[in-house]
């Protein structure tokens, strides 16, 4: 309910610069935003999960959506939830009242990629940056008492192994996302390119090997997959 009623604010302060809302959770007065969307009515409308439950709405509306690798238990997992989010949005084809009702909905992979010349570069590169973010990322379990969860956290090779992080040649990139975009039916991918110890050089040069070597593969796998 509290999520509702948000959403109704927030998307009529961005429509009409004015909110005057009266509900169970939030009132405003008479309230106005100083600044205004360039877009019209609004910004294209974002909502990443892991929630199996949560698909159905977000595709029912034509939102964009993002699902974490990182975060699955395995790919297969990714592959159903981006399955089940075109098979719900094909339900709503012509629900002309969808939230974001224009254009093909984004439906993306958020994966930590590393790229460099060889694979064995990459994986000397990212696996100590990978390994200072799980650090980052899981310490705070330690420090509030559960070391268990701390001491059981994935490493860098077992990620790999697993599929839950892409690191490699352009060529090994370019396979594994390829692979993953057909699997899944996504259209997008958000790549984490900035994670743990890496340095400003080694995270340029691997966008950059992205770009060039990797990205234009990607546009003709999807084209082919969408077809």
């Amino acid at each position: 309910g509290m999520f509702n009623e948000g959403l109704q604010i927030v998307l009529g302060g961005l429509s009409s610069g004015e909110i005057d809302f009266h509900g169970e959770y939030y009132t405003y007065d008479k309230q106005f935003t100083r600044l205004r969307p360039v877009q019209k009515p609004y910004p294209p409308l974002w909502y990443p999960t892991s929630s199996l439950d949560s698909i159905p709405w977000i595709a029912a509306n034509g939102i964009n959506t993002a699902f974490s690798v990182h975060l699955a238990p395995d790919f297969d997992r990714i592959a159903s939830f981006a399955r089940r989010y075109w098979d719900e949005y094909a339900k709503h084809a012509s629900d002309t009242r969808k939230l974001n009702g224009r254009g093909v909905p984004k439906v993306g992979l958020s994966v930590h990629i590393h790229v460099a010349q060889t694979n064995a570069q990459a994986h000397a590169q990212a696996g100590p940056a990978f390994e200072q973010f799980q650090h980052n990322y899981t310490y705070r379990f330690a420090r509030r008492g559960n070391r268990d969860r701390y001491e059981a956290r994935k490493h860098f090779d077992e990620e790999v192994h697993a599929g839950r992080i892409v690191v490699g040649s352009p060529a090994t990139v370019r396979e594994r996302l390829a692979d993953f975009l057909e699997r899944s039916g996504a259209n997008y991918v958000i790549g984490c390119f900035a994670f743990g110890s890496l340095t400003g050089e080694q995270m340029l040069s691997s966008i950059d090997l992205f770009g060039r070597e990797v990205m234009p593969a990607l546009s003709k796998v999807r084209e082919v997959s969408a077809a």
